[in-house]
C-alpha cells in the first residue's frame, strides 16, 4: 500500500474526501493552487456576523483576508475585504461592503491566466 493511501485510510471519511479531491486537480490550474479553507457567509450576514465567525474560523489566520457571500444556492455573490468588515459598524451589511466588480475564475483556468487576474486587479485571494 502506497504512502498517501495509508494516510488516506486513516483520516475521517469527510477529510479523506476533500484530500481525495485535491489529488485529482491539475497542478497548473486554479483547482490545483486553491484552498479549503475560507470563510464563507450568506448575502444576508453583517459585520457582525463576520467578526464572529472569524472568531470561530479554526482554519489558518492567513485565509481571512477576504469573506465570501453565497446566496441560498451556494453560488458565490460577492467578497468583502476584512479591512472593510473591521472599520464598518456592526449591523452594516457585508454586501454593501463587497468588492466590485467581483472577480473571480473557473477551477479549470489556466495558471497564466489566473496570474493575470491577481496582477490586474491586484488581489490577496481568488474565488
Amino acid at each position: 500500500m502506497s504512502g498517501v493511501r495509508t494516510i488516506l485510510v486513516q483520516m475521517q471519511p469527510e477529510e479523506r474526501q476533500e484530500v481525495t479531491d485535491l489529488l485529482r486537480v491539475q497542478r497548473e490550474s486554479a483547482a490545483g493552487r486553491m484552498t479549503t479553507e475560507y470563510i464563507a457567509l450568506a448575502v444576508t450576514a453583517t459585520a457582525e456576523d463576520a467578526i464572529e465567525a472569524m472568531r470561530t474560523f479554526e482554519g489558518r489566520m492567513e485565509n481571512m483576508s477576504t469573506i465570501y457571500l453565497t446566496d441560498s444556492h451556494g453560488t458565490l455573490a460577492g467578497a468583502v475585504p476584512l479591512v472593510k468588515i473591521v472599520l464598518a459598524p456592526s449591523a452594516t451589511p457585508l454586501l454593501a461592503l463587497a468588492q466590485e466588480p467581483l472577480i473571480s475564475c473557473h477551477e479549470d483556468t489556466k495558471e497564466k491566466d489566473f496570474v493575470e487576474l491577481f496582477d490586474k486587479y491586484n488581489l490577496l485571494t481568488l474565488p
